[in-house]
């Protein structure tokens, strides 16, 4: 009876991956029950599948070829975007060979095929390092197939990570690579579902033996579209190739491919030459540094070098082959000039700082065991101080930026200091950047309540993250848009009168006030329902849904007070005042206060939130989730007045 029962589990097993392997099938060549497919059968909400992703990689001693085909189901409208693709690869080392994509519908009977026009494929370069495949597939509708192939040629012998986890739900993925034997690869797992199938063989073609490896996964969800993610690819599933050795005249070289190594090459380029070398001239800007603190001198130089250059909308760690007087004189450059710029500035004034090489949140994420200059698209400065608790990290590129406030972009994220000990001696420094210091919001209203009116005046006050944030919301939004923001989701407040005080300097918060007007709603005329919060920068509860996939960033600690002092309508009484409380995450972490009372006729409210943490894990969220129910039912809890 077992063996009955054990050869029916192998048959299945069999079948399983039988089935699985004929779902990859030849570019145009498509099977009749994917062009009938009206659901995704792991994900009946997704509004489209990936049914197969192939690559095949042949890695030979002078390069290696990646040949990837991708095939797209979807079931409806709103698959459309997440249908249309594209790619990015490095120019300095990858050649694209070829490409082709298209879409398959089935019409009347018939399958028909509609081509992208090779002209529709834009090849752009943001980047030095960076180049993308963007296209648009034709004749999209509920039920299109769409599928694209390439091939590129890589110099060198890097073999680029698989990914099989997408936005959209995957039946299929896998991964077939064939190097010659004297190249050793290691491999490294990310993220924790199994493979369906995982193999190693090794064939002999012509004079050469090569080692194969076949990877696949099977029923991949999606990658959790969810608020607040962290911003780090670490959980994807997804599969790295490291060369380790080189077998070559019967010697073994072992590659070593550290950060370490990885900035030595840098340091070598152009970005090493212009260190430490007089960019700007001492007397545009020493006299203005006398009598100041070390502080005052690092606010001082940083706002010199932002105010006076402009940044072109390219990160980048290469300033290019222009030296950094041109790039001085021209007052434009890329992120990496700017800041090569300001660290030249700041130890030609004494003052002891280091380049930090990092990564934007659309490069990905800086991790130890990936070491490479793709890695890392930006460089800025790093400033330790006296206080080991304290330190800078300063981006003059941006115009937003403040000296005392390190990017809100690198937050929670990694650095890669670069410190050249001696002229020969070069130490590089894995370094996590975060903040304790939280930013503070105060918004202060004063109004008066009538039946099926209310108004008043809101003065706000914003430092440090807030600070930057509204700054840049004044400058992008047009106005309708920006008072829009001002008035509130969901409310019909018209504001008015609206004056934006910019502050002098860093230290200082910006603050803007404005009037407003708007209805409030009663259920009938005998009382009025008043909720103190709906001024509130509140915006939905984030953290609705029961599980979580992926872990938390909050991006940075923060408290916001909201004050009101409301004048109540005569014929009206109090008849219900939501209580006063406080409310803590279990560790404290996060922090809930209101104080509402009635006093001569006026409403008097205080609302405050505070954040001692930014990062939570997934199996906090549990305590997270509750906790941010039981916040926003208190935050929707309104005044009840009654007429009298």
């Amino acid at each position: 009876m077992k063996k009955i029962a054990l050869f029916a589990i192998l048959l299945l097993l069999t079948a399983s991956t039988c089935c699985f392997s004929q779902v990859v099938q030849p570019y145009g060549q498509v099977d009749a029950a994917d062009l009938h497919l009206k659901y995704c059968a792991f994900d009946k909400e997704a509004a489209a599948m990936i049914l197969f992703d192939k690559a095949d990689v042949v890695a030979s001693f002078d390069s290696v070829v990646l040949t990837q085909h991708q095939r797209i189901k979807i079931f409806n409208s709103n698959g459309y975007d997440i249908a249309n693709r594209s790619f990015r690869y490095n120019p300095r080392y990858e050649k694209l060979v070829e490409i082709k994509a298209q879409t398959i519908n089935y019409e009347n009977g018939k399958t028909v095929t509609v081509p992208v026009d090779v002209k529709d494929i834009y090849n752009t370069q943001p980047t030095k390092n960076r180049r993308s495949v963007i296209f648009t597939y034709p004749a999209l509708q509920p039920g299109s197939i769409v599928e694209f192939t390439f091939k590129v040629k890589i110099s060198g012998l890097f073999i680029p990570d698989w990914s099989f986890q997408h936005d959209m739900p995957t039946r299929y993925s896998e991964i077939d690579t064939k190097a010659v034997r004297e190249l050793k690869y290691s491999l490294i797992k990310k993220g924790t579902m199994p493979f369906f199938s995982a193999r190693e063989d090794s064939v002999i073609e012509g004079k050469y033996v090569y080692q194969v490896r076949n990877y696949a996964m099977a029923n991949v969800p999606a990658i959790a579209d969810e608020p607040y993610a962290m911003q780090s690819d670490l959980g994807v599933q997804r599969l790295l190739f490291e060369l380790k050795q080189v077998i070559a005249d019967e010697r073994t070289v072992v590659i070593k491919n550290s950060w370490l190594d990885v900035c030595k090459r840098i340091m070598k380029s152009s970005f090493g030459f212009e260190m430490d070398r007089r960019t700007i001239s001492k007397s545009e800007y020493i006299d203005s540094l006398a009598h100041k603190t070390e502080d005052e001198k690092i606010a001082y130089i940083f706002n010199f070098v932002r105010s006076n250059m402009k940044w072109n909308n390219k990160d980048s760690w290469y300033p290019g082959e222009l030296s950094l007087k041109s790039t001085w004189k021209d007052k434009i450059g890329n992120s990496g000039q700017i800041n090569l710029i300001l660290y030249n500035t700041l130890t030609d004034a004494n003052i002891k700082c280091y380049m930090m090489l990092v990564s934007t949140p659309d490069n990905g994420t800086l991790t130890p065991v990936i070491a490479d200059e793709s890695e890392v698209n930006k460089a800025v400065v790093y400033l330790p101080t006296a206080d080991t608790s304290k330190y800078y990290v300063l981006d003059a590129s941006d115009k937003y930026a403040l000296y005392n406030t390190i990017p809100a972009d690198l937050l929670n994220r990694y650095g890669i200091k670069v410190n050249m000990e001696t002229a020969t001696r070069l130490n590089c420094q894995f370094i996590p950047i975060t903040s304790k210091i939280p930013a503070l919001q105060s918004i202060n209203m004063e109004g008066e309540i009538a039946p099926g009116k209310i108004s008043g005046t809101t003065t706000g006050t914003y430092y440090s993250y807030w600070r930057s944030e509204m700054a840049r919301k004044h400058d992008k939004l047009n106005e309708k848009d920006y008072l829009t923001l001002l008035a509130g989701k969901g409310n019909d407040f018209k504001i008015s009168n609206l004056k934006f005080d910019s502050p002098a300097t860093d230290e200082e918060p910006l603050k803007q006030k404005f009037n407003f007007t708007g209805t409030s709603s009663a259920s009938d005329g005998n009382y009025i329902y008043f909720n103190p919060a709906q001024f509130a920068p509140f915006s939905d509860n984030p953290f609705t849904s029961e599980t979580r996939a992926t872990d938390i960033d909050l991006h940075n600690n923060t408290v916001c007070n909201i004050t009101g002092h409301f004048k109540l309508p005569l014929g009206y009484k109090v008849d219900a005042l939501p209580a006063n409380i406080v409310m803590n995450m279990p560790d404290k972490s996060i922090s809930f206060k209101r104080l509402i009372s009635e006093k001569d006729g006026y409403l008097e409210f205080n609302y405050s939130v505070s954040t001692k943490r930014s990062v939570y894990y997934v199996d906090e969220y549990k305590a997270l989730h509750t906790f941010f129910k039981q916040l926003y039912d208190m935050v929707n809890e309104p005044v009840v007045l009654k007429k009298i």
